[in-house]
Parts: C-alpha cells; structure tokens; sequence
C-alpha cells in the first residue's frame, strides 16, 4: 500500500496519525508525510506607500517563503517521526510543497499516485466547517484515491499503539459497487484478534423503488427490512471468508444519520463508507452521504473511491 499522510502540525494532523494504529494496516508499506508550505504576503504589504517598490515586495515574498518552507520541513519531519512509531516497518518518507494545501494534497495524491490518503479535521459543521475544515472537505471531495479522515478523540493520547486490541469497525452498505469495494477494503486489512465488523444498512422507505437493493418496490417495513437483511447476509458471508467476525444490523432510517448515531452507540472505532469516483454535479448530487458521515462521524472515516470506469 501507498500511503500519503497530509500534515500540518495540527492536534488533528496529530491524532490522525495515532489513530492509524488502528486502521488495519499491513505489517509493511511506503509512506510520505506531506506538508504544504502556504506563501502569502502580509495584507499591509499590497498596499505599498510613499517609497515602497515592488522590488520590496518581492523581497519580502521570497523571505516569507523560506520561513515557510523551513517550517514546514520542521513539521514534516516531526509528523514522519510519529508515523514511524506506528508503522515501524514502513518505508517513511517526508516532502513539502508550495502552493494551497488542498490543491498540493490533492495533486501529490494523484501523481504518486497513494492507495490512501490521511487527513485530520475539526470534526465541525456549519460555517465552522467552511471556516476551519475547508481543506479537509476539499481534499476530500477531490481526491481520487480513498480518504482517511481522522478525528481528535480524547483518551487515546497515551495509547500504545502495540497494545491495540479488538477494534469496532462499521460499514455503511446498501449493495451499491461502491459499498462492495469498502467492505473488499475491509476484507484486505490486517484487524487485531476481537475485531467486530458491524455491516449497517439504512432502508429510506421513501426512496426504496429507487435504492439498488430494491429489484421492485416492497410494502413499507417488515418487508424492507427481511430484504435489507437479506443483502445483508452475503456481504457478511463474505467478511466471514476473510477470518473476520460480522454482525449484519439493518434500520429504517436515513443513511447518514443512522451511520453517526450506530458510531456513537457502539463506540465505532471506524467507519468505512464507499464513494463514487465522481466529479462536479453528479459528485455534488450522489456523494452527499459519505461526505456528511466523514464530516460529521464522533470517529475516523474512510471513504473508500469506486470508479465506475476505468482511467
């Protein structure tokens, strides 16, 4: 696996990073810990005045890019050195760029190209999360490999990452191909001996003639339901080939409040929900619920991407 950690120094860069002990990883990898050094000159300086130069401008633009720079190695390098402590057999390396953290993100991701890609966030909604998330949300929404997004959760500070036990993970599944691909994802990692994988299937009564576990329209309940567990049954079954002990929990209710609400219940570890490889409106439109279970899960969250053709 390759996997590309976005770092920036921050409590959740942090905690994303820590929280990759339980995260299934393979014994061995390549890793790069990336951060993005943003040059911007000082508002005042735009506005120049009596005897001020261009040449000064530039000046100061260059100096403020080697601080930022320097700084941003600093941090690089910090983050590589956490991540090695997890990841003890991985190849780790450390880079920085220049420019917008999402677009760099976005674009190291692609070019490398990573397997997976880790980013912290807030864990805020409304105009917070435009204020302070807008670089996860955007790395996110762009990012054409599968999104790690961590969480700061308290407690887990002083965790030994080699004393990790049975983890609770949940899987958002509505027998779509991309909800096949997270629970492949899930199948492929390496989960400590206790781990309990916990398929959840949300019925939306409203919409069942158009979900793709509806071949026809079904009466409103017990009947969505059976069918729902049903589907069910096979995606575990198929978990259950992997070594891995599956529990099949099936709800009517709306896919991403019942995905938060089953993560604050049974202490979700995480959550792995699949995505659509989709771009502008159709991203827009059919990627709502795996962005607002990342955005808003109390866990981490991987979007796992599923391209519908290929590259």
């Amino acid at each position: 696996m390759k996997l590309l950690v976005a770092y920036d120094g921050s409590e959740c860069a942090d905690a994303a990073i820590a929280d990759l002990a339980r995260a299934g990883l393979g014994p061995t990898g390549e890793a790069v810990v990336l951060c993005v050094a943003y040059q911007e000159a000082p508002a005042w300086a735009l506005v120049g005045g009596e005897g001020f130069q261009v040449a000064d401008l530039e000046a100061m633009r260059i100096r403020g890019n080697e601080e930022e720079f320097g700084r941003a190695r600093v941090i690089a390098g910090r983050g590589a050195t956490q991540l090695r402590k997890i990841l003890p057999e991985w190849h780790v390396a450390e880079e920085t760029s220049g420019g917008l953290p999402a677009s760099e993100i976005v674009e190291k991701a692609g070019q490398w190209p990573a397997d997976l890609l880790v980013i912290g966030s807030h864990g805020r909604t409304g105009l917070s999360r435009l204020l302070l998330g807008g670089v996860s949300h955007k790395v996110l929404t762009h990012a054409a490999c599968s999104v790690r997004v961590g969480r700061v959760r308290k407690g887990r500070e002083t965790e030994d990452p080699s004393q990790v036990r049975g983890l609770n993970v949940l899987i958002g599944y509505d027998r779509s191909p991309s909800a096949e691909a997270a629970v492949d994802a899930v199948c492929e990692r390496y989960w400590p001996v206790g781990t309990e994988i916990r398929l959840v299937m949300a019925v939306d009564a409203q919409l069942s003639s158009t979900m793709p576990i509806y071949p026809a329209p079904l009466a409103v309940g017990s009947d969505l339901i059976e069918r729902a567990e049903q589907c069910l049954d096979d995606a575990a079954l198929k978990l259950k080939d992997a070594g891995l002990l599956a529990i099949p929990c099936a709800a009517i209710d709306e896919p991403r409040h019942l995905l938060v609400k089953d993560a604050e219940k049974w202490a979700a570890d995480c959550i792995f929900v699949g995505s659509h490889g989709m771009s502008a409106i159709r991203r827009l439109l059919l990627g709502s619920t795996s962005i607002a279970v990342a955005e808003t899960a109390p866990c981490p969250v991987e979007v796992i991407r599923y391209r519908e053709e290929p590259e």
